[in-house]
């Protein structure tokens, strides 16, 4: 991938959906270039999942109601910016927990949580392609149950919390994901175009 980061993007999603707690090793060792991590992994993953969901709804609806694709583009191009600045927020929530139970404050370590953990959820959006809402509704909740998987093995080898507190502060980053997700969500379609 380039500026000192030992994988690349299929490898590493795939790692992380195959064999999430080797790869989660592998992650906590390596360098937080954040910038790299957005170029190489975050905004690829973000534009694929935004497309899928902007062709999928192509697919999905009739044509007297399919929005111009100007509009679709630009909802589209939100999404991904709303995505990224997601993740973001989502680092600096991780790492501000992380005295609360009993880890150690590490920016870069919080951002590869953040960064990583979505992979799953971000993958589904292939099956925004299908034009069946049920198919589609399914994908979306598998994803987001193995984003939430990852999360729980990533989250204690990067943030080294207290072993008894492993738990709650999972739970308390689920819950923050979990608002932030829709937060995102529902700022994408205020733009009331797709």
């Amino acid at each position: 991938m380039g500026d000192g980061l030992k994988q690349d993007l299929v490898g590493r999603a795939r790692r992380l959906l195959t064999s999430p707690s080797s790869e989660w090793s592998e992650i906590e060792s390596e360098p937080a270039n954040i910038p790299a991590i957005y170029k190489n992994y975050i905004l690829p993953l973000a534009i694929f999942a935004w497309v899928a969901v902007m062709v999928g709804t192509y697919l999905a609806i009739g044509t007297a109601v399919r929005p111009a694709l100007l509009p679709a583009l630009i909802t589209a191009m939100f999404g991904v910016i709303f995505t990224a600045i997601g993740v973001f927020i989502f680092a600096l929530i991780i790492d501000g927990l992380a005295p609360t139970f009993g880890g150690h404050r590490n920016f870069g370590q919080a951002f590869k949580v953040a960064a990583y953990a979505p992979t799953a959820a971000w993958l589904v959006g292939i099956f925004m392609l299908i034009p069946s809402f049920q198919v589609q509704i399914f994908a979306q909740a598998a994803g987001g149950v193995y984003s939430l998987y990852l999360l729980y093995v990533g989250l204690p080898k990067l943030m080294k919390p207290h072993t008894g507190r492993v738990v709650p502060y999972i739970a308390l980053t689920v819950v923050c994901a979990i608002g932030l997700f829709f937060s995102v969500a529902l700022m994408a379609s205020s733009l009331n175009i797709l």
